[in-house]
């Protein structure tokens, strides 16, 4: 062992006088040598060491020997280490290592950083002004929204845990600290021992900072932690804890029953309230319901505190009705006097009783609620195939958004660009997509902004200090994080480049055997699989493999962030048709979430929703509705309702396949309510909720054509708006619709769908999409006898399939035994005869790409058999039929 530095020596006087007490200068799992003692927790020694392979300076956490034998203490260290090891945000302390040595002491290695905690900070100053606590309670919304993005809840936040440290000349740098009793979203199964009191008698959590929910030991979720954090804030511009009982049991019944005092009786300059008084009320509602919903609810609100828009009388009314409101929530089962609501109201009318009547709807009934009526019309219309009732409420909700309520202007278009779609009203569409674009272009100007400063700054730190590792991870995480933030807004282009420039100056700098390195290539590889136009599966496959390789290598087999990865993996099987590989995948990534999180969390129910969709394509429906029922109960919170909805409805599939008709019907309308709000951005589950709704109405015990065919449209409508659409879905819809088109003797209606989506597939730049919808108008023109507009587009769909997939490919070989089977009905058998033998010399061939199917090859080879038989050649016909036989 190398000798202490002459620091280590002056703090041996320091240590702890334990047993376990590690001797400054040792060296923890041959790389971490202490250097100095840093203080001790109720479940730790802190030290400050050196990182011999890095050069870095860290913080260690060593378990109190005596606790060891305490399994429960035990756990609840490990829990700490894999929960950071999962949390990776600019503004949340940093793990580098978990281990146990070789005298089994249970070690946990963290960023270590200088600097103060909020406590220490409130102690000195007594509070904070106005501006420092909104910068810092922004930065603490942005890590924890990002924690409850990942299924954690906190559970502990009190300012002791808020560290401000010093960085980049910002000395209020937020670092959150201590995920020790962080819940992985809480299962039904929680006890008194889990959420209050251990039994050994400690409280877990801190009564002065715990929400209602905790305090009475019931589940919670992410509005515990935005409960908290309202009484951080309170305290924070105060300089006191919001409520404080006379012991711990007194504040418990506080918090469950009583309201706060008014800021004003502690600081005089709210004594006329302000906006963040509403906020940190509105954070400590009684009823989690009452509360913001999302970290980022609150960080929003933050922002707009100060801005100032001059209001009449009725505007200060409604204002005043809403803070009282706010104020109530804040104790426990008081609401709104009758009395009251009826003076505003008459208060509301009197003093609008000159103005214009439409001024006074205006002012009476908010932009919000005017915009989600003509929305829900709009809805009703569009699924009941009324497309005037839809154009008309489509274009209020959009003259609504456009004028009064800006945030609701791009779903607004989206509707018109469903709706016109739907009409045959393409150039409109068009136009709608295209100022979409150009809002979203704008209202991410500061976002651009901010990825060029990063990427600047990223790229001095490499140039100037290349063994400044830790900044140059820190800036390549917020970069993926930008990058991730463009997946989520769809920007998928964006999003890519990013990221494989930051991948190139991390392998650069980092190496290889980063786990830096490790997210962006699994980020690059999932978005892959969301930016779908090409479909080329084989690619995206190979990429998450490469991904899931990476990771492995650098984290081992059985690292949690391989999850995604093995799920998407999985995906990618299930749509190439080899489910037994996808089953593989989904049970492995299901293996991983039960044994890094816990079984009823909801890492693991989201990877049994990828082994469900497996189950469904196997036709395997009873283990489907074994599977998800307990599911659906875990993700039934707010941050999970895209999941959940995406579980009702493989729930709904496998009720209807199992003829439960009534049962699968409510299952897809539950799932249809939830996803209401995030249609826009991700459409695919509200389209497949209609789509399960259409099957259902078009079986016999359910039959209903009209409705099944609006659904169908609409399903359409949805599911041509999402890259990451399967093709095979688009045509199964579209098989559909033309069958109830020729069932009702509509036919010339299957053209107009064929056009609309073979327009959608040619301004998106879906190649393959458009290679099937020149097949299927090809087909079409045929049956209708109009054979050179057939054989144009066959034509097309060739030339496209060769430049796309390639001249010996399985595809092509398929489309060019199509486009002789037109000559073929045309008794072309000249031109007939040379693409008939290409096929068919492609089908035997060992050189093809890709795999036929055996529809494929039943198309090549009966095709090969028509064109003998026609051309007299009966006995090599003969030949083929047996083939065909085989098949």
């Amino acid at each position: 062992m190398t000798s202490p530095p002459n620091d280590i020596r002056d703090t041996q006087s320091r240590l702890p006088r334990s047993t376990d007490a590690v001797a400054i200068g040792t060296v923890l799992n041959n790389r971490y040598q202490t250097i100095s003692y840093l203080g001790r927790g109720g479940m730790s020694n802190v030290y400050k060491a050196l990182d011999t392979r890095t050069g870095r300076t860290v913080a260690v956490k060593v378990l109190h020997s005596e606790l060891l034998s305490d399994e429960t203490r035990v756990k609840r260290f490990e829990q700490e280490a894999k929960t950071y090891r999962n949390l990776r945000h600019r503004h949340i302390v940093k793990i580098f290592d978990f281990f146990t040595d070789e005298c089994e002491r249970h070690c946990l290695v963290m960023e270590y950083m200088e600097g103060k905690n909020l406590s220490e900070t409130l102690d000195e100053k007594g509070r904070l002004s106005v501006r420092r606590a909104i910068k810092i309670f922004s930065e603490i919304c942005s890590a924890l929204g990002y924690a409850h993005q990942q299924g954690v809840v906190h559970r502990d936040l009190k300012p002791s845990n808020i560290a401000l440290v010093e960085k980049g000349g910002d000395s209020d740098y937020v670092k959150i600290l201590d995920f020790g009793i962080a819940k992985l979203m809480p299962s039904d199964t929680d006890t008194i021992t889990q959420l209050g009191l251990t039994q050994t008698g400690e409280i877990v959590g801190s009564p002065l900072y715990m929400s209602p929910e905790q305090c009475m030991a019931k589940p919670i979720d992410l509005r515990s932690d935005i409960y908290s954090l309202g009484c951080l804030m309170y305290e924070a511009l105060t300089g006191q804890p919001p409520l404080v009982g006379g012991n711990v049991y007194e504040t418990f019944h506080m918090q469950t029953h009583e309201r706060p005092k008014p800021l004003a009786t502690l600081r005089p300059e709210f004594k006329d309230g302000t906006q963040l008084e509403s906020i940190i009320l509105k954070c400590m509602a009684k009823n989690p319901k009452h509360r913001y919903q999302s970290m980022q609810q609150v960080s929003e609100a933050l922002d707009r505190v100060g801005s100032y828009v001059p209001k009449g009388t009725v505007g200060k009314a409604l204002d005043a009705w809403h803070e009282r409101r706010i104020r109530a929530r804040a104790e426990r089962g008081r609401g709104i006097p009758p009395a009251l609501v009826a003076g505003l109201t008459a208060m509301v009318i009197l003093s609008c009783v000159f103005v214009f009547q439409d001024r006074i709807r205006r002012l009476i009934e908010p932009a919000e609620h005017r915009y989600i009526h003509a929305e829900k019309v709009y809805n009703t219309a569009i699924d009941a195939a009324d497309y005037d009732t839809a154009d008309k409420m489509s274009l209020i909700a959009f003259n609504i958004a456009s004028e009064e309520k800006k945030d609701s202007l791009v779903p607004a278009m989206v509707n018109l660009i469903d709706l016109y779609r739907l009409m045959g009203r393409q150039k409109e569409a068009d136009n709608f997509l295209e100022r979409i674009a150009q809002v979203e272009q704008a209202n991410n100007k500061d976002v651009f902004k901010n990825e060029d400063k990063l990427f600047a700054q990223l790229e001095k730190k490499v140039e100037n200090d290349p063994t400044g590792i830790d900044e140059i991870e820190d800036y390549c995480f917020q970069l993926n994080d930008q990058a991730v933030t463009y997946i989520d807004k769809g920007l998928y282009m964006r999003a890519r480049d990013v990221l494989s420039r930051t991948i190139k100056i991390a392998r650069a700098a980092l190496g290889e055997k980063n786990l830096v390195y490790a997210t962006l290539v699994d980020n690059r590889a999932l978005l892959a699989l969301k930016d779908n136009l090409s479909e080329r599966y084989d690619q995206i496959g190979a990429r998450l493999e490469e991904a899931i390789e990476t990771r492995s290598s650098i984290a081992g087999k059985e690292s949690a962030g391989l999850i995604p990865t093995l799920e998407a993996l999985s995906e990618v099987k299930r749509r190439t048709g080899d489910l037994e590989g996808a089953e593989e995948d989904a049970q492995h990534a299901l293996s991983i979430a039960r044994s890094a999180y816990r079984s009823s969390s909801i890492q693991a129910s989201v990877a049994r929703l990828q082994l469900a969709q497996v189950y469904l394509s196997q036709g395997q429906t009873s283990k489907v509705l074994h599977l998800l029922p307990p599911t659906i109960s875990v993700l039934d919170r707010p941050e999970s309702e895209a999941d959940k909805a995406m579980a009702l409805v493989l729930y709904g599939n496998a009720l209807r396949k199992s003829d439960k008709y009534t049962e699968a019907i409510a299952k897809f309308e539950e799932a249809r309510e939830l996803v209401r709000n995030i249609a826009t951005r991700d459409p695919l589950i509200a389209s497949q909720a209609l789509l399960g709704l259409a099957e259902v109405y078009n079986t016999r015990a359910k039959h209903d054509p009209a409705r099944a065919e609006a659904l169908y449209r609409r399903s359409l409508s949805l599911m041509l708006r999402s890259p990451s659409r399967e093709e095979s879905k688009v045509l199964y819809i579209m098989e559909r619709l033309a069958r109830l088109y020729r069932e009702s003797g509509r036919s010339q209606e299957t053209e107009k769908l064929y056009r609309m989506v073979e327009h959608v597939d040619k301004t998106t730049g879906k190649t393959i999409g458009l290679i099937e919808d020149k097949l299927l108008l090809g087909q079409y023109y045929r049956d209708q006898q109009k054979f050179k507009e057939a054989q144009d587009n066959i034509e097309n769909a060739l030339s496209l399939s060769q430049s796309f997939f390639g001249a010996q490919s399985a595809k092509t070989c398929e489309v060019t035994a199509i486009l002789a089977d037109t000559y073929i009905w045309q008794k072309d058998y000249v031109r007939a005869h040379g693409l008939v033998s290409d096929a068919v010399l492609m089908l035997r061939s060992d050189n093809l790409s890709g795999e036929l199917s055996r529809q494929a090859k039943l198309q090549v080879l009966s095709t090969y058999q028509r064109y003998l038989e026609q051309t007299g050649k009966r006995e090599q016909a003969a030949s083929i039929q047996k083939e065909l036989g085989q098949l």
